[in-house]
């Protein structure tokens, strides 16, 4: 499987982004509705489809607090 690198620059406090990028809640408010997600190195995050089948699914790897997301 190939790597995915994506940078965009955008108007918000770290922490926030952090947040909108690692826990569930932050994840369902602007990706899909359906998130399984803990900000926690070696854990999934599984993005489910509207009719409830896993769309993504995701290591988190490298976690810095409103800084890095691997």
């Amino acid at each position: 499987m190939s790597d995915i690198l994506l940078e965009e620059m955008i108007a918000a406090v770290p922490d926030n982004v952090f947040k909108a990028l690692t826990e569930r809640p932050g994840l369902e408010a602007w990706w899909t509705t359906h998130m399984v997600a803990e900000p926690r190195v070696g854990t999934a995050l599984e993005a489910f489809s509207k009719g409830g089948q896993t769309a993504i699914k995701m290591e988190m790897r490298t976690l810095e607090p409103g800084r890095r997301v691997v």
